[in-house]
């Protein structure tokens, strides 16, 4: 109803901010935390870590039903999750990530929808620059973030959004202090991820035609039969091609290069940007998690005193996933290495595919 009746509902968040337009002009945004990057390189267990520190609001899987009008929204989901059963399981994703309706989760996808039809699209590039500015969608953005934070009582806003990734000149312009947090992994175990991921997905969509519904309407469009191939580059034939054929890792192994081609390009040729990005590799955060995480906090300006108990507890659980081995064939390993050598090298994995594949921990 909710997704049928979307200008309704962007109508009422307009409405909302109408209303509440001194108190926004009293409490500008100050330094937004973008986390992003393709999908399965630690986005999510970051934002799950972050939302724990006591500056920060983030939107929560409850939000996903009405991200429109966070204020009136907040207060109604409120009531709603003491009352409505909320028992801890096992996200959709199989991970071993226990979540509930009040867990931190990404829902600004259907903001973004909101505003801009191609984004999705694999006829219309789906990158956001700086000159693609909507005012429309600037100003209800900026105040639907605005409004999250009072409703919170918090003061900076924390975003998981991996389709961020092709949006950080965009975003650059909007918010120029805001920081980014872009997480890459290794392509041999990405690619392993992104495919076991979406042969679920497809699974879980075959056994209930809901799943596919679901997640196209919270905006995910990464993996199942929602899944759709944006174009990020002019290569979107050849991945689809690819991935339509049954080379999957060849289709996911172009798909990562040109996404992390993209941002080393952006990040080159802007200064500005590269001074607010942080590049977070999935393996320093799983072998080295208290420097990486002191190195997070200190990029996004965080205060790590009121953050050291959780910081503490993250130590016992952050670790590589023990749950699938990547199994590639000896065509497949080739391909990966052939297709994302140059743009692994330039973030610095030295190993080969095939190194990798053997080593329980990389270091660039």
């Amino acid at each position: 109803m909710v997704n049928a009746l979307r200008p309704l509902f962007v109508g009422l968040g307009k409405l909302e901010s109408a209303l509440m337009s001194r108190r926004l002009a009293a409490n500008p945004l100050d330094r937004p935390i973008y986390i992003c990057g393709v999908p399965r390189c630690g986005t999510t267990v970051t934002l799950d870590l972050l939302s724990a520190h006591p500056s920060v609001a983030t939107q929560r899987y409850a939000d996903m039903l009405l991200p429109y009008a966070p204020y009136v929204w907040n207060a109604l989901a409120e009531q709603l999750l003491k009352v409505i059963p909320d028992e801890p399981q096992e996200r959709i994703h199989q991970d071993g990530l226990i979540v509930t309706k009040a867990s931190p989760e990404g829902a600004e996808e259907l903001l973004w929808l909101a505003f801009f039809d191609q984004l999705h699209s694999p006829e219309v590039s789906c990158v956001l620059g700086a000159n693609d500015a909507q005012p429309a969608f600037d100003r209800f953005y900026t105040a639907t973030i605005q409004k999250l934070l009072l409703a919170r009582g918090r003061s900076r806003f924390l975003s998981k959004a991996n389709e961020n990734v092709t949006r950080l000149l965009y975003l650059h312009r909007l918010f120029p202090e805001a920081r980014f947090l872009l997480f890459i992994r290794h392509p041999v175990h990405h690619v392993a991820s992104l495919m076991k991921t979406d042969r679920l997905f497809n699974k879980l969509a075959h056994d209930d035609a809901r799943v596919g519904r679901m997640t196209a309407l919270t905006g995910h469009f990464e993996f199942g039969p929602a899944k759709r191939w944006a174009r990020v580059a002019d290569n979107i034939g050849e991945i689809r091609g690819a991935y339509e054929r049954g080379q999957e890792a060849r289709s996911w192994a172009m798909h990562w290069s040109t996404v992390y081609d993209l941002v080393k390009s952006q990040l080159d040729a802007n200064p500005s940007l590269a001074a607010r990005t942080l590049v977070v590799r999935y393996e320093d955060l799983c072998h080295a998690p208290g420097e990486t995480i002191d190195r997070i906090l200190g990029h996004c300006e965080l205060d790590p005193a009121p953050f050291a108990a959780e910081r503490e507890r993250s130590l016992q659980r952050l670790a590589e996933p023990t749950y699938y081995k990547p199994r590639f064939d000896a065509a497949e390993l080739n391909e990966l290495e052939t297709l994302t050598a140059t743009t692994r090298r330039s973030y610095g994995y030295d190993q080969s595919a095939a190194e990798a594949l053997g080593e329980n921990r990389l270091v660039g």
